[in-house]
């Protein structure tokens, strides 16, 4: 019976120690559970944080403004270049528009009376002077051209008309060329400063490593703005050109047909001049003055 109940004994000891035995882990695992807890929001209130501070800085421009200066001092520098471009090609525009006009180079005015005096067969040089002077455009210095050259074979007289022309034509154009130019200039700018932006995106975008695809993605849609500029530039001044010398030359196809009707009253001038200036001499020599 002892050796019966010391068993007993033994056995119980042994289930209460292993009854025991996990106990301290279970404490130690509850123990550290609440610094687990008291850790986890910390890094999850840290999170949002983090998240929040990347999409600010990485948070797309709202305006052009802010575009234009996200994309860095070289992309300022080529913006406001095609600035300038942009208002140069404006201003011509738009004085252009003010003086190509018919009253301008063909006033309707000079061609009528240059016209009258043409069908009431007029002798007289001063009255074709007299119209020229009161109307001053490029018709009228075409057809001044001509009376310079009255009293000298026709051929001359159509060689200054011509050349006369030519000129007021050639200083036509040479007020529309600034548009010309920029209409060539301005995207060839843009492109320039497009490639610079695109250099110095790859040049980021491999100091930053891999896995930096917006960077790259980001630099090149910044760089791109200049084309687009210099494109919005090109367009409008490319078109303007285009209209204003269309204009000059219908407006040079006018001056042709008035000095078509003209020619043949300064042929007639021409045939009447010696014969006013024999006058002129004889009435001026002395020894043929009245007694």
């Amino acid at each position: 019976m002892s050796l019966i109940s010391s068993r007993r004994r033994w056995s119980i000891v042994v289930l209460l120690s292993l009854a025991s035995w996990p106990a301290p882990a279970c404490q130690a695992q509850d123990a550290d559970a609440p610094a687990t807890a008291r850790e986890q929001p910390d890094s999850v209130a840290d999170a949002p944080t983090g998240a929040a501070t990347l999409a600010a800085r990485k948070q797309p421009p709202e305006n052009l403004w802010q575009m234009i200066v996200a994309g860095g001092p070289l992309n300022l520098a080529f913006m406001g270049f095609l600035g300038l471009i942009s208002l140069v090609a404006a201003a011509v525009a738009m004085e252009r528009l003010a003086n190509l006009t018919r009253r301008q180079v063909v006033p309707s005015q000079a061609v009528r009376e240059l016209q009258g005096l043409v069908d009431s067969r007029e002798r007289r040089l001063e009255k074709f002077k007299a119209v020229c002077d009161q109307h001053p455009s490029p018709l009228t210095n075409v057809v001044r051209a001509g009376l310079a050259r009255v009293g000298r074979p026709l051929s001359e007289i159509e060689k200054g008309l011509e050349d006369a022309a030519a000129r007021e034509m050639a200083e036509l154009r040479a007020r529309v060329r600034p548009l010309s130019v920029a209409a060539n200039v301005a995207p060839l700018v843009g492109l320039l400063g497009t490639v610079v932006g695109m250099l110095e995106a790859f040049r980021v975008a491999s100091q930053a490593g891999l896995g930096k695809a917006e960077l790259l993605a980001e630099g090149i849609y910044l760089a791109l703005e200049t084309t687009v500029a210099g494109l919005l530039i090109a367009i409008p001044a490319l078109l303007f050109a285009s209209y204003f010398h269309s204009r000059a030359e219908r407006f040079f196809r006018e001056i042709s047909d008035c000095l078509d009707s003209t020619l043949p009253a300064l042929e007639a001038l021409s045939d009447a001049q010696p014969t006013d200036s024999a006058s002129r001499s004889l009435s001026n020599n002395p020894l043929m003055a009245p007694r």
